[in-house]
């Protein structure tokens, strides 16, 4: 079905139904893939990951709100937001003082308690219906992908590391240590 022999039923399933989702496998795993290489980078950790240091909590705070408490169209600027702030918050605590990786990790992980805590909260207080739906967001799928929204998500990705490039040597110069760092001009 994929090269053009198979009947029109199968050709259907593989080319509507499977490969976009495929397709929008790839790229958001490369995507997901890249974050995670800067993010280890940058907390020079190599088992460092987003959640962590509470930022998946954090995702997951704004986008519940945004389902339980919003219009469902805005879940994923809600999700951007929630990520945001608690990068925010995880920076200001890591920061009080000098500035540490260790100090980091410990601000993530109590931010990110705190907030998977808020998480369940939301969800055992909602209805069934909104409650199933958020989980369903949460933990994520493919299973609806259209061929429209792989185009888009390419060119974020894209565009997202072209963005990150520059930061790749300076994000080098930090693996050397945070004063030999910042002796070379790294904030």
């Amino acid at each position: 079905a994929l090269f053009g022999a198979g009947s029109e039923q199968a050709a259907f399933v593989v080319l509507e139904l499977r490969l976009p989702r495929v397709a929008l496998g790839l790229v958001v795993g490369a995507a997901l893939g890249a974050a995670g290489a800067l993010f280890q980078q940058l907390s020079r950790n190599p088992l460092g990951s987003p959640d962590i240091v509470g930022f998946n909590s954090g995702a997951a705070t704004g986008a519940l709100l945004v389902l339980l408490h919003g219009d469902p169209a805005y879940v994923a600027a809600g999700a951007a937001g929630g990520g945001l702030a608690t990068a925010v918050i995880v920076q200001l605590l890591a920061r009080r003082g000098s500035f540490r990786g260790n100090r980091l990790i410990l601000a993530g992980i109590a931010v990110g308690s705190l907030l998977a805590s808020v998480n369940a909260y939301l969800l055992t207080r909602a209805a069934l219906d909104h409650a199933q739906s958020a989980q369903l967001w949460l933990i994520g799928s493919l299973g609806s992908t259209e061929r429209h929204q792989i185009l888009p998500a390419l060119i974020a990705l894209v565009a997202l590391l072209l963005l990150a490039l520059p930061t790749v040597r300076r994000l080098d110069l930090l693996e050397m240590g945070d004063e030999a760092a910042g002796g070379l001009g790294v904030d």
